[in-house]
């Protein structure tokens, strides 16, 4: 029966439990002491006299100590301010017949209304005896207040010979999570008065959670030999293993074959088994959004199954100030999202399309745009994850700061960047920077320059920015021919397939040959193709190839380098190839200055294709349509104007230097004045033009001034190109005859003139058959190997001439003043009859 406890719960007000009793000196007939669920020490009972000036007393049932050694008697006393008897406990040997032992000192009011435990240390002559009481006597207080007395959880014990208690039980590590081995401490206490030789302790976890150890419950057995002596204490330590996350109550057990007291053999505890660390990580976080979007942050769950965020807490770098995520359960499913903020209707209205739960937090720490943390705690507030982020990471002017990989280290700057979303952000879903399980990335390539005729070495380097090992992969290479960045069949280079495995973050450069590249530049696409890859849009990378033309493919053809005030400055190109030439890329400059500077012009950046025979034009401004009307018709892709006052040509003599995509030189003229013809003696206004595009670019015989009044021929052939100068002087006339009666038919009639020089100074002019002038159609004018000239029927004065035959003399110096060509031809003039 023992150790004995009474906490006076189990009957009905005022009844007193079996055995119990109570004097009825205040009123005959009723106990002095009766239970109450009036401020009880446990609920729902406790019992209670009043009026401290009448003596009463509470007598216990009946105890038989024989064969023991009683111990102590405890008990919990609460009293009014105004009871101020003294209360003595006594005990009877004689089954109540008189109570001549006294057990406790006279209690008195100690000065405070709560419940205070009394702990009484048995006499030893209680020993062995039978029909002993006990009895809590009230001494009377004779006028003094009167005052109330509540006495309740009463315990007795005894000394055994033979009793091991468990005292405690406590666990390693404290804050235990699913990955740690619970390391279980159970203390035992030798509370008998022998030695115990062995024993053993079994550790249960209770799977029912009635408290009762069974055996399909048993997880551990500590066997223990050592003696222990009365008094004596050991922990025993056993290993319990894993377990999921969730709240566990664990029992501990001693087992001793010769225990007289079962009542204190076991001991249970609850433990909250948490998960693992990162099982949801912070992935997301927009500290400094625009406009009317709040600050927010986004869980992602790292498991396989769901996790209950039930009174998680969450903080800022301010640590002490934590705030609760949600009281109610709330469940993470596998693998998902959580977004939380303080104003869910704000975000939702920025993102209205977000697929995950948005939780409102109104007390979500406000996040610094300098810096700052977020850290997130379970139910215990152990630490789940935490981030400690500076603006240098990313994630600033409205948009997110994205987790690269949820696997990898929170603190590593290198794990996080801005978001590259269209719409600033994922809330809710997969990070647009996430790293996927299979992926692999055409890293950035530099452009690669070759030389015409030359095979070319294409390469990319590949790198597995996915978590998982790639076995094996291939490579194609595609000349983009049509720019639309799209690689089609017909545009493959070379595929090279790479049986070498990448682990992640491993890179490898893979090469090919591209053995005719043609010249110009080119955008290769080098394109890894890989099964599994989850991420094919970045996949493939494009990189310019730049391979040089053969050199005067295409030649200066014409320069002014002096025009009118307020006109421009041009050059004109020519392309004397039979192929197209890729513009794209090409640079014209001028000859370097004393300091080195040089005005050099982009004549394309993409796209300019100069056909066999056509001419390109580079102007200072568009003022050179002004002067040349003709050039409104031009091809827009076959001239450019830079927009600036001059090309910086220099009248006093220059270079023109143009060099394609590889700065390879394909042709440089470096003009004089000297090159102008003699017979100019002002060049203003007027272009130097070359008179075979495909003889030396330096020759000055190759250059003279144009001779068209108009100053210049660009866009056009020149004005004195010739592709073969003719033999002899000649001249003819066509129609001839002709009859200008200006009915529109053959009123003109035009005179073809063919000397045998490049450039000359030419008179033309009509005789009639007596060898009088009539007309001076060209008077000392520059011209080239051929000249066509119109006369129109009418004198010097204007006046029509008469019907008959005329001779028309053509004299010519050439430029250098040292031969003289002529030639004669005749041109009838009539009329209808």
């Amino acid at each position: 029966m023992f150790p004995y406890s009474q906490n006076f719960d189990s009957v009905a007000v005022p009844n007193l439990p079996p055995g119990w009793s109570s004097t009825q000196t205040r009123t005959p007939g009723t106990n002095d002491f009766t239970t109450t669920t009036s401020t009880p020490r446990t609920l729902p009972n406790a019992v209670v006299s009043t009026n401290a000036t009448i003596g009463q007393a509470l007598i216990s049932p009946l105890f038989d100590f024989r064969g023991q050694i009683p111990d102590r008697l405890e008990f919990y006393t609460r009293r009014s301010s105004t009871h101020l008897a003294r209360v003595v406990v006594e005990a009877s040997l004689d089954g109540g017949g008189s109570f001549p032992v006294q057990v406790s000192d006279s209690l008195t009011y100690p000065g405070s209304t709560n419940y205070v435990l009394t702990s009484c240390v048995l006499p030893i002559s209680l020993s062995n005896r039978t029909g002993v009481q006990f009895r809590w006597r009230v001494v009377p207080d004779i006028g003094g207040p009167t005052g109330t007395l509540r006495i309740d959880d009463v315990t007795l014990t005894v000394q055994t010979a033979h009793d091991l208690a468990m005292a405690g039980l406590r666990y390693s590590p404290p804050m235990v999570n699913e990955q740690d081995i619970v390391h279980a401490f159970a203390l035992v206490r030798n509370l008998g008065l022998q030695p115990a030789l062995s024993f053993e302790v079994r550790f249960y976890c209770d799977l029912n959670n009635d408290s009762l150890p069974q055996p399909a419950e048993l997880i551990a057995t500590v066997n223990n030999l050592n003696p222990m002596f009365q008094g004596d204490s050991i922990e025993v330590t056993a290993d319990l293993g894993s377990f999921s996350p969730g709240i566990r109550n664990f029992i501990a057990q001693v087992v001793y074959s010769l225990d007289q007291n079962p009542a204190n053999n076991q001991i249970h505890s609850l433990l909250w088994i948490g998960y693992r660390p990162q099982s949801v990580v912070v992935n997301e976080i927009m500290y400094a959004p625009t406009g009317t979007e709040p600050e927010w942050m986004e869980l992602f769950n790292t498991r396989s199954d769901s996790v209950n965020i039930k009174d998680w807490l969450v903080s800022d770098n301010n640590v002490a100030s934590k705030k609760l995520i949600s009281s109610s359960h709330l469940f993470i499913p596998p693998f998902g999202f959580l977004v939380v903020t303080k104003d869910s209707a704000a975000l939702l209205d920025v993102h209205p399309a977000i697929p995950a739960r948005v939780v409102n937090v109104p007390t979500f720490p406000t996040l610094n745009n300098t810096g700052d943390a977020v850290v997130l705690y379970d139910n215990r507030m152990a630490m789940m994850d935490s981030v400690v982020y500076l603006p240098a990471w990313g994630g600033s002017s409205g948009s997110s700061l994205e987790r690269l990989d949820v696997f990898e280290p929170s603190n590593d700057s290198s794990n996080w960047t801005s978001s590259t979303s269209s719409t600033h952000a994922t809330p809710g879903r997969e990070n647009s920077v996430a790293v996927a399980d299979n992926d692999l990335r055409a890293m950035k390539n530099i452009t690669l320059i070759g030389a015409p005729r030359i095979p070319v070495t294409l390469s990319v380097t590949v790198k597995n920015v996915g978590r998982m090992l790639c076995p094996s992969f291939d490579v194609a290479f595609f000349d983009d021919v049509n720019h639309d960045s799209i690689a089609v069949p017909a545009e493959l280079i070379s595929r090279v397939n790479v049986s070498q495995s990448l682990s992640r973050g491993d890179t490898l450069r893979v090469s090919a040959q591209w053995t005719s590249p043609p010249p110009g530049v080119h955008s290769v696409i080098a394109r890894v193709e890989y099964g599994p890859d989850e991420r094919t849009a970045n996949n493939s990378t494009i990189f310019a190839v730049k391979i040089g033309y053969e050199s005067r493919v295409v030649v200066v053809n014409e320069i002014m380098y002096a025009p009118f005030t307020g006109e421009a400055e041009y050059v004109e190109l020519t392309n004397i190839s039979s192929t197209d030439i890729d513009l794209t890329g090409w640079k014209m400059s001028d000859r370097p200055g004393t300091t080195g500077s040089v005005n050099e012009f982009l004549l394309a950046s993409h796209g300019r294709l100069l056909h066999s025979g056509e001419f390109f034009l580079i102007a200072s401004d568009s003022s050179v349509f002004s002067r040349f009307h003709y050039l409104d018709t031009m091809q827009l892709g076959l001239f450019t104007t830079v927009s600036q006052s001059s090309l910086g040509l220099n009248n006093e003599g220059d270079a023109v230097i143009v060099r394609d995509a590889t700065l390879s030189i394909i042709d440089s003229v470096a003009y004089s004045p000297a090159w102008h013809s003699p017979a100019i003696t002002d060049a203003t206004g007027r272009s130097l033009e070359r008179i075979r595009p495909n003889l030396a670019s330096n020759d000055a015989r190759n250059w003279s001034t144009c001779v068209l009044v108009v100053g210049g021929t660009p866009g056009i052939t020149n004005s004195i190109f010739t592709a073969m100068v003719p033999i002899n002087a000649n001249i003819s006339c066509s129609p001839n005859p002709f009859s200008p009666d200006g009915d529109g038919v053959e009123d003109f009639s035009v005179v073809h003139c063919e000397l045998p020089t490049e450039v000359a100074t030419i008179s033309l002019r009509i005789y009639d058959v007596k060898g009088r002038l009539i007309r001076y159609l060209v008077n000392n004018e520059p011209s080239g190997a051929r000249r066509d000239v119109v006369w129109d029927g009418y004198d010097e004065e204007r006046q029509k001439a008469r019907m008959g035959i005329y001779i028309v003399l053509l004299e010519g110096l050439n430029e250098n003043g040292g031969s003289v060509y002529s030639a004669k031809g005749i041109v009838v003039l009539a009329a209808k009859l």
